[in-house]
């Protein structure tokens, strides 16, 4: 009788491969639709948002410019998915720890 073969370290490789880009893709299409929502809110927010308070309006402008760099962020990390290519993973990494920053102070 023949035993099972063990798969080759090649084909474990290529599994994980496709697992961490299939996450990728899910995730930053995932984030991609937050941060497009975040942005409509923060919109919404802004249009509502009396005009003599100036202290509330560059904050809303600050949650509007990190809304938009979440949402660019996200659409690298899908991209970088994509392509396999890991400068576009470090641009989703630097613009999430950006965004993440920004929200702390």
């Amino acid at each position: 009788m023949d035993e099972p073969s063990s798969p080759t370290p090649r084909s474990i490789s290529t599994t994980a491969r496709w697992c961490l880009q299939c996450y990728s893709v899910c995730l930053g299409c995932s984030l991609s639709f937050a941060a497009f929502v975040w942005m409509a809110l923060v919109l919404f927010a802004l249009s509502r948002t009396d005009p003599r308070a100036e202290d509330l309006m560059a904050s809303r402008y600050l949650e509007c410019c990190l809304g938009l760099l979440a949402f660019t962020s996200s659409l690298s990390l899908v991209y970088g998915a994509f392509v396999e290519s890991r400068t576009w993973l470090s641009v989703w990494t630097l613009g999430s720890a950006t965004v993440l920053v920004c929200k702390k102070w």
